[in-house]
């Protein structure tokens, strides 16, 4: 797996991802505004505020390794930091 955020990081494989998540702030709240889906390719797009009140808007499109498994190959994250 491939995590890109635009601008910002580039994380390479799953044990990367999980160390890079678990050193940030937790998640205190997550809206969803739209899921869109099709063949092996999907996006979400939302707000997500920390426990530090940290407010980011979002946006992250996903490449499965084929339609018919769920099995994540590449995400690229757009993240915009509210004020």
């Amino acid at each position: 797996m491939e995590w890109n955020e635009v601008n910002d990081i580039s994380i390479q494989g799953h044990v990367e991802a999980k160390k890079i998540l678990a050193t940030t702030s937790r998640i205190s709240q997550i809206e969803i505004l739209n899921i869109i889906t099709h063949g092996k390719t999907a996006s979400v797009n939302g707000t997500v505020k920390f426990e530090d009140d940290n407010i980011y808007s979002f946006c992250n499109m996903y490449t499965f390794v084929s339609a018919g498994k769920n099995t994540v190959k590449e995400i690229t994250s757009y993240v915009i930091k509210m004020d």
